[in-house]
Formats: structure tokens, sequence, C-alpha cells
């Protein structure tokens, strides 16, 4: 019977971080010519197909695939995570003998900026984004959001997560192909322009052109190609949220339930993992999934990188490519993990090759800490383990009954923000902010409230019903954004844009007004007040409590 265990066989980068002679089709093909003759492979073998794009199909075509299965997923960071979990039952059931998984961007010249500050808001006035768009909240914001409520929660300094970015440059030093390489020391970490508080310039990823692949293929096959296969042991992914206002807890994301699975099916625990490659899209993304993985207790990430751990040398060597802090981050930097996992595995890292390097996790993030995927690849198969499944988990309904209240209607200043353009479901919420009721969902079936409106039940899928809240809560988290690049905000920095957790258990994404930023705490009671864009909606704003 032939071995249809799924391995890595081939990997391969295109130029990089700055290729202006390469479009982002282009990046795939170099990749893609790379990883065949790195493994070598022919063209014509591959018949499965994955990428990231809005339509895979069409690189498909572009790079001349002739497959027989064929994937599209599309989460952000950690897609090819996912790609990785999908090949591989592909290959197990035969649906497909060899996979490609590539990836093309050309986002450096196209855009011209090095650090990946974000400097536009993140949502549009439609649909879920009615609740988010005017408020102001940038991509770094969001992050930031999760930052505030870890160091709130655990005492998490700014010189902790610099730990995370100084050890990245270090690791960047030796990599010739990495965008930045000069010494990075704490200090200039938490000196750096803050960008949206807590986090700072250098907590921030580069943009970089790139583009890279991989193969995928059975054991079997393997046994006559070029490099030394790389066993999938693990594979799991999970998603929390995806809008940042929709995150349960700021403190925990999906890795910690997908690296229990992943472990499980490969017959690991954390303290059998050689060395690791997180998402770094900013320093609290590799903290809290550093965490998750299980290397580290909850609230543990500061003093656990602090001590030098994931340094090279350290008992846990982390992204040693020089992760998207500073080597390499064309906008999502997933299948980059996969690759320098593999170069380590193979004992092919060079300078910064991990000694007895024989278990490596390679864990991406998607959108906002909200799609995460678990990848454990090893030198030697594993015997398979029954995968860890969980029961569903539910909120406990809030047993806090709502008190009805009316907040006052501000009138006066012309509405310059974008305006919310809701759908059948949210206009009865933007109506009631007009009368100055602030609305939220209630299930009558398990009791269950929640925020933003939907037609079911996140919890049950019954059918809401409305309820009048009372329109106080206390802030649960927050960011001051002082860097925005599009008007009317980019007038307005800095400003306050915070997680409000309603007394009747909810949270909603606000700004904080009549207060200094630097004088709002996590904790703070706020009230709500409306600003009309109309005479036929408002938007919900907060104030301190009088």
């Amino acid at each position: 019977m032939s071995d249809r265990t799924p391995v890595i066989c081939g990997i391969g980068l295109s130029d990089g971080p700055k290729a202006p002679h390469l479009n982002a089709w282009q990046h795939h093909a170099l990749a893609t010519r790379r990883a065949l003759e790195d493994a070598g492979l022919s063209k014509s073998e591959v018949d499965g197909y994955a990428n990231a794009d809005s339509k895979p199909a069409d690189i498909a075509e572009y790079l001349g695939i002739r497959h027989r299965w064929i994937d599209g997923t599309s989460l952000g960071g950690s897609s090819f995570e996912f790609h990785v979990q999908h090949a591989a039952a592909a290959i197990r059931t035969g649906q497909a003998d060899t996979v490609l998984v590539s990836y093309g961007s050309d986002q450096l010249s196209a855009k011209g900026r090095s650090l990946g500050t974000g400097g536009g808001p993140v949502q549009n006035p439609h649909m879920w984004g009615c609740y988010e768009a005017p408020y102001g909240n940038t991509l770094v914001g969001s992050y930031a959001m999760a930052t505030r409520r870890h160091m709130h929660q655990f005492g998490t300094t700014p010189e902790q997560l610099a730990e995370i970015a100084v050890t990245a440059r270090d690791f960047a030093s030796y990599n010739p192909n990495a965008q930045y390489r000069d010494p990075l020391t704490i200090d200039d970490v938490v000196n750096s322009r803050m960008i949206a508080d807590p986090l700072h310039k250098l907590d921030c990823c580069v943009i970089s052109d790139g583009g890279g692949a991989f193969l995928m293929t059975t054991a079997e096959r393997a046994r006559d190609l070029r490099q030394p296969p790389v066993y999938v042991l693990g594979a799991a992914a999970g998603q929390t949220h995806w809008n940042i206002g929709q995150m349960p807890d700021f403190t925990s994301v999906a890795a910690r339930v997908a690296a229990r699975e992943a472990y499980e099916q490969a017959g690991i625990g954390p303290g059998d993992v050689d060395m690791v490659m997180t998402y770094d899209s900013f320093t609290i993304t590799a903290l809290l999934l550093l965490e998750a993985l299980g290397f580290c207790e909850p609230g543990e990430g500061g003093p656990f990188v602090a001590e030098g751990h994931i340094r090279k040398g350290g008992r846990l060597p982390m992204n040693t490519d020089g992760g998207g802090l500073s080597a390499l981050h064309p906008g999502m930097r997933g299948l980059f993990l996969v690759v320098e996992a593999v170069r380590q595995l193979r004992g092919q890292a060079g300078d910064v090759q991990v000694p007895d390097c024989n278990i490596a996790v390679a864990a991406g993030s998607g959108g906002f800490l909200s799609t995460m995927g678990v990848t454990v690849l090893g030198t030697q198969p594993r015997d398979p383990q029954p995968a860890w499944r969980r029961e569903p988990q539910r909120s406990a309904p809030s047993d806090k009954p709502a008190v009805p209240g009316v907040a006052e209607v501000v009138t006066g200043a012309e509405y310059l923000r974008p305006k919310p353009t809701p759908d059948s479901v949210g206009a009865p919420y933007f109506a009631a902010c007009a009368r100055g009721e602030l609305l939220i969902q209630r299930c009558p079936e398990c009791g269950h409230r929640q925020h933003y409106p939907r037609p079911l039940c996140t919890e049950c899928a019954a059918t809401p019903e409305w309820e009048q809240a009372s329109g106080r809560g206390s802030i649960y988290t927050f960011t001051v954004i002082r860097q925005m690049g599009v008007e009317p905000f980019k007038s307005e920095v800095p400003y306050v844009v915070a997680m409000i957790e309603l007394v009747e258990g909810p949270r909603m994404l606000g700004n904080v007004t009549g207060i200094r930023p630097d004088e709002v705490e996590v904790g703070m009671p706020v009230e709500v007040y409306m600003v009309p864009t109309d005479d036929e909606i408002a938007v919900p704003f907060w104030r301190v409590e009088r």
C-alpha cells in the first residue's frame, strides 16, 4: 500500500524585499519555479493548487497548473496554514498527489511605504462596518487595543514587547535579504514614534515586495526527490471573530484551541518544539501566539520573552529569518513561516540554524487576531493520533436586567464622518439612536445579548428581539490614534477609540470624548450620547459618566 503521508518537498522565494521589476503575479511565478527546482519536480506533476488571492483560478491559469483540486481559502495572513491543513487532507485521501501553494505581492512598490503602520480607517460604513466606521479606528488601533488590555490585565510592559522586535532584528542581521539589518535596541523601540497607544512605530511590521511557494506531496513520492521530506505532523485552525469589536477576549486567540488539536495530531506537546515561526504583524501578535501555543502561561508572555528564550541560542528561537518586523512582510506572511520552518528542519538555515531541530511550529494570524492556523512540522513521521475535538463553547447569558435609559442627542455641529448605511436588520438600531435610545439584541430562547445587530442569535440561531439598554458601561480597552491619513479623522488626531463594555454585557466600539486622551483609563465608567447624521439616524458616542 502506498504511503500517502503528506510532506513538504519543495520551497522557493521570489525576489525581495524590494522588487520593482516584478508585479504580484510575477512573484507567484518566480517563487513557483524556484520551489519546483528545489524539489526536483516537473510542473506537470502538480495536480493541486492553493493561494489566498481573490481569484485562485486566474493564477492557476497564469502558472499553467492543470489541477484536479483547488483551494482559494483567503483569511488574511494565516491562509497558508489553512492551506497546509486542507492540502494534507487532500493528499491523504487521494484528491491530489502534489499540491502547489503560492503567494505574491508588490505591496511596497505599489504603496511606497516600508512600515505597516496603517494610515486609514479599517471599515467602510456598510453592513457590519456601520457600527465601527464612524469612529476612525485603524489597523494599528485594533492591535493596540489588544495590547492595552494585555498590559492592564497582566502588567505587560512596552519594554517586554520591544524585546520581540529586537530579537527579530538580531535574526535579520544574519539574513542578507532582510529589509532591515541594522542593530536595534529596546530603547530604540520604545522611543520610536507612537502610532496608536501603546504601539510604537517599531512595534509594527515592515511592508515589502515578495513571494513564496511550497510544494506538498506524498511521502512515497518524496523518496525520489531532491530534498529530505518535511512531514506534516499536525495542522489545525480556528476563528473567534473577524472584526476587532467582536473579539471575545482581547488577551486570547483561537490558536489556543488550534494548537491543542495540532499537538494531539502530532503526538507532542509544546515542550517538544525546537523552534517556532509566529506571525508578527505587530509585537503583540507574536506575544499572544506564544501564550496560545502553550510555550508559557496566559499573561506570562512578557517575562518569557524578556528572559531571552526566543533569541538566538535560546530554548525556543522564534522567527529566525528576521520575521515580519524586520525581514519581510508583503501583505500576508503566513507562507513565509512555513518556508523558514522547512529550512530549519532540513538543516539549511546557515548562521541561524537551530541545533538538532526536529520539530517546528508555524502559527499564522489573519484579520484582526481573528483567524489562526497552527502547523506542526517534523523531520520524521509520527504515528497518527486522534484529533481532539472541543465541545461547543457558549457564553453565559448576562443575568443583569436591562434598565432602559434615554441619551442626550447633541445637535448643532455638521456631521462629517462616514455615514452608516445600514441594512434592514440594523436600520432600527440607528433610528432608535436618533430618538436617544441605545438598542441591543436579546435572544428570547437562550437569553444571550449581542451587538452588532444580526437576524439570528449567535449562540443558538433563534430570532433575537430588540431591548433598550441603559446607555452606561465602562472602558474595556482603548487606544489613542496618533496617525491617520484620511479626513476628517486626520484633523482630529489624537483621539480615543475604545471598546465599551455595556452593563448589560455586550461590547461596542466607539469614541470617548470630553477628556484628554492621556487621562483615559481602562475601567473608567462612561455614558452614551447621540450625534445625528441627518434627520433619520444618529451615531452613539461616549463620554465619562457624569
